[in-house]
């Protein structure tokens, strides 16, 4: 009887430790979930951070490309405006650095464009990725 009851107390005692353990498993389980659910979170935050930059950032070129083509096309306007006299080498000479500022400024606007497109290009990655 007394091997009995040992047994039956043991029994018990089984019992009930797995019942903690399971309910140990759950919250543990619960917890892991939660943890995971929060870093998805933070890293949705993060993606969606990153292309509000990344769309600021490419605003910000176009509008420095554009601004730069108007400046050139104004510096342009401005140079066949001017009328050199025939006999002015020294006017020549000054409408030939507009031109190569013009020139200039323009290699400058298609940088910015090539830039801002590449820019475009990861972006419509990225957004396409999800």
């Amino acid at each position: 009887m007394d091997k009995l009851r040992r047994l039956c107390a043991y029994s018990y005692w089984v019992l009930n430790r797995v019942e903690l353990d399971k309910d140990q498993v759950k919250a543990a389980i619960k917890a892991q979930q939660d943890q995971q659910i929060d870093n998805a979170l933070l890293a949705e935050g993060r993606f969606y951070s990153d292309l509000e930059l990344t769309e600021k950032e490419i605003e910000r070129m176009v509008m420095e490309a554009s601004r730069a083509e108007y400046v050139s096309n104004d510096k342009f306007r401005q140079q066949l405006g001017c009328r050199e006299s025939s006999t002015s080498v020294l006017n020549h000479h000054h409408r030939e650095l507009g031109h190569q500022e013009v020139r200039h400024d323009m290699k400058a606007v298609k940088r910015s464009l090539v830039t801002a497109s590449r820019l475009c290009c990861r972006w419509d990655l990225a957004t396409h990725k999800r």
